[in-house]
């Protein structure tokens, strides 16, 4: 059974104060054998662990105010207004959802860039995509970026991230670029990916690279188990030879590297799990173990084709 978000996070502060005490007595236990003016130090080593308990149950705190509180009124609406994942969610599952999309809202400060203005929909858009990836393993979080930049439209790649394009070659619809850093995203790309044209979501696509692991995302995961990592590193570069040589689900865009190939994967298995799981079964297994997550058998049935009207 997976534990609330209000649990965990009282468990995370219980923990950590745990873990300080812990590192506390074996950091003074030298001093206080050595006796003499060396137990002076043992005030200052209190002194410091006492502020980091207090810091860390500062933040874990808000964090938990936060998720309490639960979604603001007018993000709590879209969410109801909107067809898609969420409404599907019923009982604990729907809980899970808000709770942690109030803990992403409440971690990540989200930002419009050249004029962009930040309205409860864009908020819960993000939000929204970057839950869905951890809704079974709320343990994971987002930890390793800080805030979320939305553009209003396509950058440069070169390290500027201008949306000016007249002199840039290479232009991207979004980015995760380093550890305590910004995600980037294009508002036209985030609003297509909830318009379901083409089955992609450049916001999982980039929360995908988050849980990769910043700044080295490579394709395997951080969360993953050390005994999962070999069948894993299999099935995947497999696919990435799919991919180049044209024979695969995945767009073209998956062969560039294998972080690209992993993040590429999730927006498929997200976005159009049924047509994943039917042609590339080993793949959509292999995401579905990771997730804890089956968005092929969470879907309504398809319906039946029209009869044909004529004669």
């Amino acid at each position: 059974m997976t534990v609330s978000v209000p649990d965990s996070i009282r468990s995370s502060i219980r923990n950590r104060a745990m873990v300080a005490g812990l590192v506390f007595i074996l950091l003074s236990l030298p001093f206080v054998e050595a006796g003499g003016r060396a137990l002076l130090v043992v005030p200052v080593v209190g002194a410091a662990t006492a502020a980091y308990i207090l810091r860390a149950r500062h933040r874990q705190g808000s964090r938990l105010r936060a998720v309490l509180r639960g979604l603001p009124p007018e993000c709590a609406g879209f969410l109801s207004a909107t067809p898609g994942f969420y409404s599907s969610l019923e009982g604990d599952s729907r809980r899970r959802f808000e709770d942690l999309a109030s803990l992403f809202l409440h971690d990540h400060p989200i930002s419009g860039v050249d004029g962009v203005r930040i309205t409860p929909a864009i908020r819960m858009m993000i939000a929204s995509s970057a839950v869905r990836l951890i809704l079974e393993r709320p343990e994971w979080e987002y930890p390793d970026f800080g805030e979320v930049l939305v553009y209003p439209g396509e950058f440069s790649d070169d390290g500027t991230f201008s949306t000016d394009m007249r002199h840039s070659d290479y232009r991207v619809a979004g980015m995760a670029h380093s550890r305590g850093g910004a995600v980037i995203i294009s508002l036209p790309h985030l609003m297509r990916g909830f318009e379901g044209r083409d089955g992609g979501n450049v916001a999982i696509h980039e929360f995908a690279h988050v849980l990769d692991g910043l700044p080295w995302a490579d394709g395997v995961p951080d969360a993953l188990p050390a005994g999962k990592v070999r069948p894993w590193t299999e099935t995947m570069r497999a696919e990435f030879e799919k991919v180049r040589e044209g024979r695969s689900v995945l767009r073209d865009y998956a062969g560039t590297n294998p972080a690209e190939l992993f993040a590429v994967a999730v927006e498929v298995f997200f976005e159009r799990p049924r047509l994943l799981r039917s042609r590339e079964p080993r793949l959509y297994d292999l995401l579905k173990d990771f997730f804890g997550q089956d968005p092929a058998g969470q879907e309504p049935p398809e319906e039946p084709p029209a009869p044909d009207p004529s004669p």
